[in-house]
């Protein structure tokens, strides 16, 4: 699965050649992100026991490292310099 997914393509405007804008899902999971790193930071200054703490910590990291870091990388066999998740999000 890891596989297909990585060598997704942003789906591309027939009318335009360009890519289309990105789904309201891939939005609605951006926004999602936001709310998220801010809802852990606040359980993170917490009392926690050490499930609780590893959870929130893995959570954490998910949406502060390894969402960015996706956002980030380069798609291959697509070229251009808009060829990040990132940069296609930016107008």
């Amino acid at each position: 699965m890891y596989n297909r997914l990585m060598l997704a393509k942003p789906a591309i405007d027939p009318e335009t050649g360009k890519p289309a804008d990105p789904a309201d899902l891939y939005k609605t999971f951006l926004k999602v992100s936001e709310e998220e790193v801010q809802k852990l930071g606040a359980l993170s200054v917490r009392q926690l026991d050490t499930d609780q703490r590893l959870r929130v910590d893995g959570l954490l990291d998910f949406w502060t490292k390894t969402v960015p870091a996706a956002r980030e990388k380069k798609i291959q066999g697509y070229s251009g310099m808009r060829n990040t998740l990132k940069a296609l999000d930016e107008p």
